[in-house]
């Protein structure tokens, strides 16, 4: 797809309250989600937020100096531009029944008014640094105010009523008061939740039929009401105890129903949920963004056209109603008082997450999966149980499973296939001409061939692709973990360790062969003569943003021996040997 480069000099800036829920800990299972990159618009300041119009027409976003700026969507022309409005915290806000953004800014006056064109009207409120917010109908806003009030406006931002008791900070003692970072309307709209900022983090709640205060917890850093309002979900992040938490509270009576112990982590991002409350994601600085399915707690592997992964931190990241992503992140200072900023449009390609064709629980079942996916025409995936699967003899010669004729996607879900020690030789998977095999998240372990070739997996022909794949402790006399004779074979984000053959300890590739490898590691594995970690025999080999540790060959090539054409950048060799030479490449 075309990528265009727009660039914009007014952004709007926001700096997210949303429930941090780190699922890496509960997730069990694990699907594919395809985004395909639209455009990516740049500018000279960090942007801290990004906000779409609740039927996707419209993008807004601010800076770090408070511009803001909106766009339409549908060729990215920009119609209205705030300078310098200050804001704060979630300053951005979409009426979800109308194209009408509230910004919280500093204001002389209270409120501004401009309508933009017949679709788009844009509303300054002064909140001094802290986040309006509607209803989830759209009828009313709530406003925090300076002296720690909230006033409540209807659509036409008239006010309605105010809540709490106006407070006058002390000059003189220094103290700020408690600032409000953002706001979570009840579905009913009965409760208004205000997730409040001073030495702590904690949330009060409002109950709107009573116009009072009725519950205050201490600490909280967010909260999620279910769809009916019935209940509640508390994170809790304790920096005290340095421990966090998911607590499930019911409404009506405010008593506890389930807490379920979740790290703490300092270094959690700002996430962001799907309109639809499908999608969530979950970033940790320095870590690929993660996205989880809501509902059944899978973890979402993004798959991107450079099979890349997206890094943390991101200054934000909002959901348009129409499957687009948009992603605000840094760039490299321009000036030493300036760090530029972008916001990537990805699209988010629906169709492409897996449903599985079928979901074995044993090995004889997933024998009879592959076989029966291999007699159909139509692309099959086979999603595995977080455990593992023991093979003790070869379904055909030298491999436990079936060979791979057609169109399979195998979703390993952290599961792992080993061979049983002391079992007849066998390893794992043959792809012959024809045959397609995707693999991901999924351990291979064991596999040993004697002197044949791939130890844990042999293409022979066919496309393989594996996307965070671990081959350890496999064997083979060419190929330790994999053989890739005459065919096409892609690495994303996999691990190789205490791999073994005479030829490319981890793997050998032949002529014919095409191997890309990304973000991969491949540590102590040993060939006896040539290929410690790969022996490139004549294939063609790119390897990109990868590492290579401790890893030995008894002739040539600790790391890589290439007899072929070879492509490397961004990699790392360390403390890899050969006894003749090459001790990285040879």
């Amino acid at each position: 797809m075309l990528k265009r480069v727009l660039k914009f000099w007014c952004v709007c800036s926001l700096l997210v309250s949303i429930m941090i829920i780190p699922l890496r800990e509960i997730v069990a299972q694990s699907n594919l989600l395809e985004l395909s990159s639209l455009l990516t618009l740049e500018w000279p300041n960090t942007i801290y937020d990004v906000a779409w119009s609740f039927d996707g027409s419209y993008l807004a976003s601010m800076d770090e100096i408070g511009s803001v700026t909106v766009w339409e969507t549908e060729d990215w022309q920009i119609v209205h531009t705030v300078n310098e409005c200050g804001g704060g915290n979630e300053p951005l806000a979409w009426s979800p029944i109308a194209s009408t953004l509230v910004v919280g800014c500093y204001l002389d006056s209270y409120l501004q008014m401009e309508v933009i064109n017949q679709d788009l009207t844009v509303v300054l409120i002064d909140t001094e640094h802290q986040s309006p917010a509607w209803s989830s109908n759209g009828n009313q806003l709530a406003v925090p105010q300076s002296d720690e009030t909230i006033d409540i406006l209807n659509a036409d931002f008239e006010t309605l009523y105010t809540l709490g008791t106006s407070i006058t900070p002390d000059p003189l003692s220094g103290a700020e008061g408690a600032a409000y970072v953002g706001f979570k309307w009840s579905p009913t709209g009965d409760y208004l939740a205000a997730i409040r900022r001073s030495q702590f983090d904690f949330i009060t709640i409002w109950d709107l039929n009573i116009k009072q205060e009725i519950r205050d917890f201490i600490p909280a850093s967010d909260l999620m009401w279910s769809d009916n309002g019935n209940t509640f979900t508390l994170t809790i992040q304790d920096y005290n105890t340095e421990t966090g938490s998911l607590q499930t509270w019911e409404t009506a009576t405010f008593q506890m129903l389930s807490s379920t112990p979740i790290p703490f982590n300092f270094n959690a991002e700002p996430i962001e949920g799907s309109p639809d409350e499908s999608y969530l994601t979950y970033c940790v600085r320095g870590e690929p963004l993660e996205l989880y399915d809501t509902n059944s707690q899978q973890l979402i592997t993004l798959i991107t056209p450079t099979g890349v992964d997206i890094i943390c931190p991101l200054d934000d990241i909002a959901w348009s109603p129409n499957n687009l992503l948009a992603i605000a992140s840094h760039q490299i200072p321009i000036t030493e008082e300036e760090t530029g900023g972008t916001i990537t449009i990805w699209v988010i390609n629906t169709g492409s997450l897996d449903d599985c064709t079928s979901s074995p629980t044993t090995v004889t079942d997933l024998i009879a999966a592959i076989t029966d996916a291999n007699g159909t025409s139509e692309a099959d995936t086979i999603c595995l149980t977080d455990s593992t699967y023991t093979f003790t003899t070869a379904h055909i010669p030298l491999n436990a499973l079936p060979a791979i004729t057609s169109e399979i996607t195998i979703i390993g879900n952290g599961a792992a296939l080993s061979r049983q020690a002391g079992s007849p030789l066998f390893g794992f998977f043959e792809v012959n001409t024809g045959g397609s095999l995707t693999l991901d998240n999924l351990t291979l372990s064991g596999g040993d061939v004697g002197n044949d070739t791939g130890g844990a997996l042999v293409n022979e022909g066919g496309t393989v692709t594996l996307n965070n794949v671990t081959f350890s402790n496999n064997h083979a006399n060419t190929g330790g973990a994999i053989d890739n004779e005459n065919g096409s074979l892609t690495l994303i984000d996999s691990t190789f360790e205490n791999n073994q053959a005479d030829y490319g300890g981890a793997i050998d590739n032949d002529t014919g062969g095409t191997l890309s490898i990304s973000g991969s590691t491949f540590t102590s594995n040993t060939a006896d003569l040539d290929g410690g970690a790969i022996h490139n025999d004549g294939g063609t080999l790119t390897v990109t943003d990868s590492t290579f540790t401790s890893n030995t060959a008894g002739r040539y090539g600790g790391a890589l021996d290439n007899t072929g054409q070879a492509i490397l950048s961004g990699s790392t060799f360390s403390g890899n040997s050969a006894s003749w030479s090459g001790g990285a490449i040879r």
